[in-house]
């Protein structure tokens, strides 16, 4: 392949894979609030 089609193709990679990163990132802080939130307001059997 030309040098500017794998330049390109490169970038595209880095995008991606920073992107990635930042998804993975958000569910690990959105898994840690869930977990939080859990134990400050801790479910119990709603009797009614």
């Amino acid at each position: 392949m030309k040098e500017s089609v794998m330049r390109v193709f490169e970038q595209a990679l880095a995008v991606s894979g920073k992107g990635m990163l930042a998804l993975f990132a958000f569910m690990l802080i959105f898994f840690v609030m869930l977990i939080l939130v859990d134990k400050v307001f801790p479910g119990g059997d709603a009797k009614s």
